[in-house]
């Protein structure tokens, strides 16, 4: 996988869209200091999932987008895309099949993010994880971004070992661990979660064990004192029963005394109501005659008002009459003036009129002179123009006969000419129409042709394009297949790593059989006897068949881990050894151990499978001890079986099962479920055996598989290709096939015009023949009528002369007439302006006049209104002072009247009274018989409650009703019980309850809930100590490969290394070191470089040049041992001297070969090194600009 193209736009300077193609070898980036060069290398760091903004060079993520400059605004967004090449199909899982992967990033200034993978939305994470352990990250060893080549030799030891670890390929493991440690603490805190509840629970429990001892003995109480209430209830229901009747008794007889005194009040009441309603009638007409009373005299008030207000009317209504009587004197007055100017102006206007006729006279009689003149000259240049009218006329037929004969001799000229042309063009036109006609039909021929090829070509592109897909499918299939393979390998790998792990280390077995093993035999397998006559496990040196392991292991037993001796002596020398190294303990059997005598094997019975010794595999040497161990055991199918041939024996034999069930000589029963985690050593064997056969078998169809992904390919890029082709002819005979369609439209048009064209010559050549003919006769006509008009034309000359005197003399008399006539009008003028300047000043001053006349007479008018309403007003006070009086005398009478109803209204009130008092007394009596009544009634609700607080006491307690306890009446009699007893015994059986404190009546209910608790919550508490465990696997299993990988990476490129090192600086020697060789997941990573000519010493002594050098070396040398898509090296060359930059072109352009660089850089001595060169410029102020050469083809 290869770096392609890198895309920007708005991104920090680039502020236009900016391509950059990269191709194999070494792509330089140069340009001055400032112009964006280190912004490429952002973009990249960017796209590929850097989030941190100072490893962007900025304060915020926002300040990547383009933030304006003197030459263009700012941007609202940042956008960059990364392509990657995968013509060599290692793409990360799942774009195996791509040929190109393009990763996107795309920012706004409100901070939203958009991320995509080949165009697909996505998240940030999946970009980091799809360069996990590529070298490619945002922070890999790919990217070496300006100043940081010194830092790496500058770096902590752990800094170090980071870089170490992304080449290693440990990253996604880091994360994993970091993932299950975080799952653990997790864990932890949940499993002492659960511990403190358990703590609570068992708390709980034995509080709740207390309280349940108490509520069974509050429990005995309660039920004497149920049977005591209950006798009590049903005591008080019979006594409240009884009560309630007697009330019902006496409350009948008290109604019945209330009814009949009621009806007394009644009679009285009625009474009452008939005197009352006499007073309300009287009061009623009191209150009538008190408002005609009140409206009299309010009337007489209001009289009184409008008496005042008319008189106070009269006297204002006479100052106004005098005041308009003092205005219309003012005004005759100014009137009377008026008067004396209009006279005045009447005067001066009749003598200019008189002035205006005189002159009106004088100019009608120099008008009249003045027309006769202008019709005598008008008469005269009649006769003058239309004398030279017919002059013209005739000079005019003498030229056009003249002129007619002469052009009629050129047009037929012409004619002729055109005639002799139209031939020849005849001619040429049936050439070009039977030329036409034949290119015409060429290209019909020529356009069917086309269309059948272009069918053909379109048949051939649609199947090549349905071969492409269908091959791009078979690609995908592939390559899902293979993932899907090279997955399964893996997993088969792993597997088999680990049971092979397990079977060497064997630790399925006890300290002591691995201490004697690893002292003897130096950790061997157990092939051959070892020195001290060690032969190896009983487990590693038997075999069997898969449907036999667990009967073999089970008849073993512990044995199975016993480790194989030549004799007892050997074993004596391997205990010894046992005992001084207090290594644990170990069996040993001698491989001449005593053989068993094989018992009736029972073949052919049912169930019976044969002698255990048969199905178990061993070498030679130990086929006696085969038979000593497992001599006289006989394997059957199943249990019933083995229990039915012992029973039938009864012999000293043992029988196995199948399933590992083991019925001794004895007749001991030995069987069960296999523990989890129980090793099985026979089965492990096996399955290493099956997991190496799988492991040939995937990696064959591996291979197969790679073979078709790499035809599929193959066989797609030849159809892309052929498509390609296939596209390319279809274009070109499709423009054919236009071109033809368009020519022959083109002919057909130009067909069509050379027949018409050859036509109209045709009837334009017919047309000319007969204009000759009608010109040659006009011709003579022409010449003809010259000659006459010749003579005409002087007589009229003669004429023209003498009317044109004639007229000149007329037009002088004429204008000596208008010009007196002119001199009137002007004198006229002057003075009819000053004559209608007098008549509008006469106007205004009669228009004044007549408004003084008419205001002096709307005055009038006012005053005989005023006087009119004085009348009236005066009249009005005299009506008015007549009827105040009227109505006083009423207002009198009126009072009369009141006084008398009055004394009547007393009378009734007197009779009401009395009639009142004895109805308070008749009351007094209803008031006592309804107190009586209420107290009966009162009692009988007493009663009543107390029946409903008893009946609802004892329901809530017991769930009975008392009328359901009680029994036939003199039962308590009988049984000669006593009331207050019971209630005695029920306060003691009270107070021993209150004794006892608060009981938990739910405790029992309550302890069992929290026992399913407990027995819940310990299971959780197991299952919580087994995910612990299994995490603890997990992270142990991480640490294994991490160890693994990161050790084997270390010492590559620590070998690596060694090996550049001297040839960056011509010899010396370096390496790399761990701190801390016995962790290899914490150790650290220390540089120790001793150029030439120098003694070992301390990195921070070396000079700028020598540290970048050595930082060069390995970064080099991690990218031989682990391979990025692309190295990019950001002015690493920038502290070298002429002679190591020589050196380092020299190795970047031996490594080119194989790997993809990008420079940037000042040095010339590099950019010479380039194959393609990418200049970058600031044509406008803070705008990067692109500039590309490229060296090679």
């Amino acid at each position: 996988m290869k770096l392609k193209k890198l895309e920007l736009f708005g991104f920090k300077s680039f502020y236009d869209k900016t391509s950059f193609d990269f191709s194999d070898g070494i792509t330089a980036i140069v340009g001055p200091n400032g112009c964006g060069k280190s912004n490429i290398v952002d973009a990249i760091r960017w796209v590929l999932g850097e989030h941190a903004p100072s490893y962007l060079r900025s304060k915020a993520l926002e300040d990547v987008i383009f933030a304006g400059s003197d030459a263009a605004g700012p941007l609202g967004m940042a956008e960059v895309s990364l392509t990657f090449s995968n013509e060599d199909g290692v793409a990360p899982p799942g774009y195996e099949s791509y040929a190109e992967v393009q990763v996107t990033r795309r920012t706004f200034r409100d901070g939203e993010s958009e991320f995509f993978i080949n165009r697909i939305p996505c998240r940030l994470k999946d970009i980091a994880e799809l360069f996990l352990d590529t070298g490619a990250g945002a922070r890999g060893y790919a990217i070496i971004e300006q100043g940081k080549i010194m830092t790496i030799v500058n770096a902590r030891p752990e800094d170090k070992r980071m870089i170490i670890e992304e080449a290693a390929g440990v990253a996604k493991f880091r994360v994993r661990k970091k993932e299950a440690e975080r799952k653990m603490e997790n864990t932890r805190q949940n499993l002492a979660r659960v511990r403190d509840i358990l703590d609570e629970v068992r708390r709980q429990l034995g509080s709740l064990e207390r309280q349940v001892r108490k509520a069974e003995k509050y429990k005995t109480l309660k039920d004497e004192l149920r049977g005591l209430d209950l006798k009590i209830a049903e005591r008080k229901f019979r006594t409240f029963t009884e009560e309630r009747s007697r009330i019902a008794g006496d409350l009948a007889a008290l109604e019945r005394d209330l009814f009949s005194l009621r009806s007394g009040l009644s009679a009285l009441e009625a009474e009452r109501e008939s005197e009352r309603l006499r007073l309300v009638e009287a009061e009623s007409a009191l209150g009538t005659l008190r408002a005609a009373h009140a409206g009299v005299k309010e009337e007489i008030a209001r009289k009184q008002a409008e008496w005042e207000g008319k008189g106070r009317e009269e006297r204002q209504l006479r100052d106004l009459i005098a005041e308009t009587g003092a205005e219309i004197a003012s005004l005759e007055k100014e009137a009377a003036e008026l008067s004396g100017r209009i006279r005045e102006a009447e005067e001066t206007a009749l003598k200019g009129r008189e002035v205006l006729a005189s002159w009106r006279e004088n100019l009608a009689g120099l008008a009249a002179e003045t027309e006769r003149s202008q019709s005598a000259y008008d008469e005269a240049y009649a006769m003058a123009e239309q004398a030279k009218s017919d002059l013209m006329v005739r000079v005019t037929l003498h030229s056009n006969a003249l002129s007619g004969a002469e052009s009629i001799h050129k047009l037929m000229e012409e004619s002729a000419r055109a005639v002799a042309r139209l031939d020849d063009r005849i001619a040429e036109a049936e050439t070009l129409a039977r030329h036409a006609e034949e290119q015409h039909t060429r290209a019909c021929a020529d356009e069917e042709e086309a269309g059948k090829t272009l069918g053909a070509a379109e048949t051939s592109w649609e199947e090549t394009g349905s071969l492409l897909a269908g091959q791009t499918t078979r690609l995908d299939t592939v390559a899902e297949i293979r993932r899907k393979t090279e997955g399964r390998l893996e997993a088969t790998a792993s597997r088999l790593s680990a049971l092979s792990r397990v079977q060497e280390q064997r630790d399925w077995a006890s300290s002591g059989v691995r201490a004697v093993l690893h002292h003897y035999q130096g950790g061997g397998n157990g092939d051959g006897v070892g020195e001290r006559g060690i032969f190896g496990v009983i487990g590693e040196l038997i075999d069997t068949d898969a449907p036999y392991e667990r009967a073999v292991e089970a008849v073993l037993g512990e044995r199975i881990q016993s480790i194989v001796v030549r004799d007892h002596a050997e074993g004596l020398s391997a205990l010894q050894y046992l005992k001084d190294s207090r290594e644990g303990r170990g069996a040993f059997v001698p491989v001449t151990l005593r053989t068993r005598e094989e018992l009736p094997s029972y073949k052919g019975e049912e169930g019976v499978v044969g002698p255990l010794t048969e199905v178990v595999r061993a070498p030679e040497e130990c086929r006696g001890l085969v038979q000593g161990l497992l001599g006289g055991t006989l394997l059957v199918r199943d249990l019933p079986c083995a229990l039915r041939l012992w029973n039938r024996n009864g012999v000293w034999s043992s029988y196995v099962t199948l399933d590992g069930d083991l019925v001794t000589g004895d007749g001991i029963l030995v069987g069960g479920a296999q523990e989890q985690g129980e090793s099985r050593v026979l089965a492990v064997k096996r399955e290493i055996r099956e997991l190496e056969q799988e492991m040939a078998r995937l990696s064959a169809e591996s291979a197969r598989i790679a073979e078709d992904l790499e035809e599929a390919r193959h066989a797609r890029a030849t159809l892309e290709g052929r498509l390609a082709e296939m596209f390319s002819l279809r274009e070109e005979r499709k423009a054919h096939y236009a071109q033809a369609q368009q020519r022959k439209a083109v002919l057909e048009v130009a067909m069509s015009q050379a027949l018409a064209t050859h036509g109209a010559l045709v009837q334009e050549r017919q047309y000319l023949e007969a204009e000759l003919a009608r010109m040659a006769g006009e011709r003579k006509t022409s010449e003809d009528a010259a000659r006459e008009s010749g003579h005409a034309r002087g007589e009229e000359q003669e004429r023209v002369r003498t009317l044109v005197i004639q007229v000149e003399e007329r037009r002088t008399a004429m204008e000596a007439v208008r010009a007196k006539l002119h001199a009137a009008e002007i004198e006229w003028t002057g003075l009819e302006e000053k004559f209608r300047s007098g008549e509008a000043l006469l106007a205004g001053l009669k228009e004044s006049r007549d408004g003084r006349q008419a205001m002096v007479e709307e005055r009038r008018k006012r005053i005989g209104a005023h006087e009119r309403a004085v009348g009236e007003l005066e009249r009005a006070v005299a009506e008015g002072r007549e009827a105040i009086e009227a109505a006083a005398v009423e207002l009198e009478g009126m009072q009369e009247e009141i006084d008398r109803r009055l004394e009547q209204n007393a009378g009734i009130s007197a009779r009401l009274a009395t009639m009142e008092e004895t109805l308070r007394e008749r009351r007094r009596l209803e008031a006592d018989g309804i107190a009586r009544l209420s107290d009966l009634r009162l009692a009988a609700q007493r009663v009543e409650m107390d029946l409903e607080h008893l009946d609802s006491a004892i329901y809530q307690r017991y769930e009975v009703h008392p009328s359901e306890l009680a029994g036939p009446e003199g039962t308590e009699e009988r049984e000669g019980e006593d009331l207050t007893g019971w209630e005695a015994r029920a306060g003691e059986v009270r107070a021993r309850m209150s004794a006892i404190g608060e009981v938990n009546l739910a405790s029992l209910e309550e302890h069992r809930e929290l026992a399913e608790r407990h027995t819940f919550l310990s299971s959780q508490k197991e299952d919580l100590e087994k995910s612990l465990e299994d995490l603890a696997k997990a992270i142990q299993r991480i640490n294994r490969t991490t160890r693994e990988r990161f050790s084997i990476a270390f010492d590559n490129i620590n070998r690596m290394f060694q090996e550049i090192f001297p040839k960056l600086f011509l010899g010396g020697r370096a390496y790399l070191k761990l701190l801390d060789e016995g962790n290899l997941l914490e150790s650290g990573v220390e540089i120790v470089a001793q150029p030439p000519g120098k003694k070992l010493q301390s990195l921070s002594l070396l000079s700028g040049g020598e540290k970048a050098l050595t930082a060069i070396s390995l970064i080099f040398s991690i990218f031989l041992v682990k391979p990025s898509p692309f190295c990019l090296l950001d002015e690493a060359d920038a502290p070298l001297d002429d002679a190591n930059i020589d050196r380092f072109n020299s190795i970047v352009r031996e490594m080119s070969s194989n790997y993809q660089f990008l420079l940037i850089t000042h040095n010339k001595r590099t950019m010479e090194l380039a194959d393609v060169l990418y200049g970058i410029t600031m044509e406008k102020p803070g705008i990067s600009k692109v500039v590309s050469v490229k060296f090679q083809s």
